[in-house]
């Protein structure tokens, strides 16, 4: 059995500022684990001072929109490329992405069992493979695939070539990448079960305080009424 889909050989990567040198390692050391580490290209993450910002003479920190925009454009700049090089999709995972685990399933190979789903509907914007999900009811169109109207993240997902210009359009404009693309895509859909969460750390590169959320949180998005629906 292949570790991946054929159709994101070459077009996996995840976003690592250069100076965390530390969570490089640490989700080298994940993606090594799932035999899957050399399936993916490491992106240089952005700092604000690479977009002219410069933190606050006060608190020595950027504003938070200016780390939201930096982060927007390190996810933007691949989707770009990918753009160019005519890749049909892209997996983007942020370095605290991890691939959850249990005892009946692991969710990278849910993760791919869901794409290989996907590839059954035409012109989807994106795959989230880890989201916090606001719909009262979560709407399974195949066995590990949901259809969703709210959903929250970019930790971790899956864009079809045919969304890129839509972001792209936006490059200049977008400050909260998760905001735009929950309001900005129309066919969206999610992996099920929980697929990834993020490492829980207590201090996060995009406002250098603040924590990443625990396992607990993303479990509690799929623990809600499931309705059955044909795509």
């Amino acid at each position: 059995m292949k570790n991946i889909n054929e159709n994101l050989i070459n077009s996996c990567f995840y976003i690592n500022l250069p100076a965390r040198i530390d969570k490089n390692k640490d989700i080298e050391e994940h993606l090594r684990g799932l035999n899957i580490l050399s399936e993916f290209e490491r992106k240089d993450g952005i700092c604000p001072s690479a977009l002219g910002y410069k933190r606050s003479s006060g608190t020595g920190k950027f504003q938070h929109v200016e780390y939201s925009i930096a982060c927007a454009r390190a996810h933007l700049n691949i989707i770009e490329e990918a753009a160019i090089k005519k890749l049909k999709y892209i997996l983007i995972l942020e370095d605290d992405a991890r691939f959850y685990e249990d005892k009946l399933y692991n969710g990278w190979e849910n993760a791919m069992s869901a794409f290989t789903q996907i590839l059954k509907i035409k012109n989807w914007d994106i795959l989230y493979i880890g989201c916090d999900i606001g719909d009262k009811e979560l709407n399974k169109v195949d066995k590990n695939l949901l259809s969703v109207k709210q959903a929250s993240s970019s930790h971790a997902y899956i864009l079809n070539s045919n969304s890129f210009d839509k972001l792209l359009e936006l490059k200049n404009e977008i400050t909260h990448l998760d905001t735009h693309m929950s309001f900005l895509f129309d066919k969206k859909y999610a992996s099920f079960p929980l697929t990834t969460v993020q490492k829980h750390i207590n201090k996060t590169d995009i406002m250098e305080t603040g924590i990443t959320m625990e396992t607990s949180f993303w479990q509690k998005t799929f623990d809600k009424p499931i309705a059955e629906q044909k795509i």
